[in-house]
C-alpha cells in the first residue's frame, strides 16, 4: 500500500505546484456498448495513481475525438473501444493525435496480441488491461508527465 500512497503523494505535490492533477483523456470510440466496460476499468486503474480522468462520452469520428482530446489539454489519452474496432481506428487516431500534440502519451484499453506490434509502431505508449501491472503503468505515466519527486 505504501507504494500506491507514494504515487498519490506525488500527484498531490504536482497538483499543488501546477494547480491541477495530471490529466488523462478517455477517447471512447463508438457506442457505449463498445467502450463502457473498458473506460470504467481504465478510470479505476488510473485514479489509483491520482490522475484526473476526463470522460466526455463516446465519439463517432476520429476528427471529433482528436479535437476533444486536444481541447481538454490532457497530457495523455487512453483509446477505449473493442478489439475489432481498434483494427480500423488505432492507426489514424494515433497519427492524428501525435500530429496535433507531439508530446502526448497514448495508451490503449486492452491488449489485442495480434496487433500490439503494429500499434506500437503507430506510436502506442502502453496498454492497460487486466494483466497489466497497475503500479508500474501508473508510475511510468507519472514519470512521462513530469509528476513525482
Amino acid at each position: 500500500a505504501a507504494a500506491f500512497e507514494a504515487l498519490r503523494d506525488n500527484m498531490v505535490a504536482y497538483k499543488q505546484a501546477t494547480g491541477q492533477a495530471a490529466r488523462v483523456f478517455l477517447m471512447n470510440m463508438g457506442s457505449p456498448v463498445s467502450y463502457k466496460v473498458r473506460a470504467d476499468f481504465v478510470r479505476n486503474f488510473l485514479e489509483v495513481g491520482g490522475f484526473e480522468v476526463i470522460d466526455q462520452g463516446g465519439f463517432d469520428t476520429i476528427g471529433s475525438a482528436v479535437k476533444a482530446a486536444v481541447d481538454s489539454k490532457a497530457q495523455a489519452v487512453v483509446i477505449c473501444s473493442t478489439d475489432a474496432l481498434y483494427k480500423d481506428i488505432v492507426e489514424p487516431l494515433t497519427k492524428s493525435l501525435k500530429h496535433a500534440q507531439p508530446d502526448i502519451r497514448i495508451m490503449l484499453a486492452g491488449y489485442p496480441p495480434d496487433d500490439v506490434t503494429d500499434f506500437e509502431e503507430y506510436g502506442m505508449d502502453a496498454f492497460i488491461h487486466a494483466s497489466a501491472n497497475i503500479y508500474a503503468i501508473n508510475e511510468q505515466l507519472q514519470e512521462w508527465l513530469g509528476v513525482g519527486s
